[in-house]
Parts: structure tokens; sequence; C-alpha cells
């Protein structure tokens, strides 16, 4: 058996811990939750909005697809252009079983997740800031309204709030013939200050969040939110 120089395995040793150290720092990181609409955490927490599930017909043993198909996500409701008539003399149907139908993934309703993830903040913001601006693109109707209403108070006080989501967890969503719904429980801090830096208050608490979220050109809006 013929012995390698000296400087070969050097060399080698030098090679091998080089191709070690190159898949060390190329290799992907793991893989986390997405949270889409998640721009500032550390004032507002977030609904995570997984990816959906990446079809993998090589790891599906023979015949899987057909015994679990994927599931396509129901389209979202769009509000009609005009009112919808109604027949004055509807024709009696027979009764029929509903069909079992499968229960909605959660990242049918990420559109939805985002758009509350954002709303949450831009609220947050415009609490601090006083700037009503900020709420629009994401609050329309009652809910806008009520805010807006939030505001004033502040400013004729000449106060601003310092609120942060400390948690929030989706109990129930779904969509509606005219858009959709999301039950949420909520941990909101909040600390009342002066325009002079003078500390009023401040507490937390526990919060059950109903939104009913319209469809807009923009996309979706919350129009009210229920809160108890």
């Amino acid at each position: 058996m013929k012995r390698v120089p000296a400087g070969w395995r050097r060399a080698l040793l030098l090679g091998a811990a080089t191709l070690a150290w190159l898949a060390f720092v190329t290799a992907a990181p793991p893989a986390r939750a997405q949270t889409a609409g998640c721009d500032d955490p550390e004032t507002v927490a977030c609904i995570p909005t997984p990816p959906p599930p990446a079809a993998s017909p090589a790891a599906a043993p023979a015949g899987a697809a057909a015994a679990f198909p994927v599931y396509v996500c129901p389209p979202p409701p769009l509000p009609p252009p005009y009112p919808v008539p109604v027949d004055p003399y509807p024709v009696p149907t027979p009764a029929t079983a509903a069909p079992t139908t499968p229960p909605v993934p959660p990242y049918c309703y990420n559109d939805l997740y985002t758009t509350l993830n954002r709303a949450n903040l831009a609220y947050a913001r415009a609490m601090r800031s006083l700037d009503p601006s900020l709420l629009s693109p994401y609050w329309t109707q009652d809910a806008l309204s009520n805010l807006i209403g939030q505001i004033s108070s502040l400013q004729a006080s000449g106060s601003y709030q310092v609120l942060r989501l400390r948690s929030i967890q989706v109990l129930d969503a779904t969509y509606s013939a005219h858009g959709a719904w999301v039950h949420t429980s909520e941990h909101w801090t909040w600390e009342t200050w002066s325009a002079a830096g003078y500390e009023y208050d401040s507490g937390d608490g526990w919060y059950d969040n109903q939104y009913f979220l319209i469809r807009t050109p923009f996309g979706w809006a919350i129009g009210t939110d229920l809160v108890q």
C-alpha cells in the first residue's frame, strides 16, 4: 500500500474542510411560519399566514391523489353591483341532504389574516400619532368611524396612546354571502400619555373581537368590529 505524501495529505484535509464549510453556509435555513402583513411584530402580534402545502406526487402512494384531492380554496365573495331580484313566486324544491364538505384549510383565509395584521398595526400607529389617515386602507364604515372617534377624544384631551397587541388567536373564520367574519381573542396593553410627556394611565386586557370584513376595489377592509 502506497503512502500519500504529507503535503498531499494536508491539501486533501484542507479541501475537505473547505467543502464542509461551504455545505454549512449554503444550507437552507430552517422553515419558519410565514406571517404576511406583520411589519412591526414588536408593536403588534400577528396571525400566521401558512402557505398551502406543496403537492408532492412522487412522495404519495399510488391512488393517494384520488383519495386525498388537493383542496381548492373557495373564491372570496364579491358584493353584487346591483340589488339581486327576488322571485315573488319561488318554486319549492325537494329537500336533499347537504353534501359533506371538508373544512376550509387555514391558508384559504390568508388574505383576511393579512388585512387584520395590517389593520391592527395601523390602529396602534394612528392612536400614537393621532393621524386617522393611517386607518382608511384597512378600516371602513362604522369600524372606521369608531376609531376616528377614539382619536378625536385623545386630541381633545391633549393626549395619545401607546398600544401593543401582545397576542392574537383566531377562534373561528368563515366566508358569508357578502363578506367574511373572523373571531379572535386578543391581548392588548396600553399607555395613555399627555403631549407634555406625563403618563395618565396604563393597563392590559383580553378582548373578544368579531371582525366583519367586506370586499373593496383594493381588497379586504374591516367594516364592523364588535369588541367585548
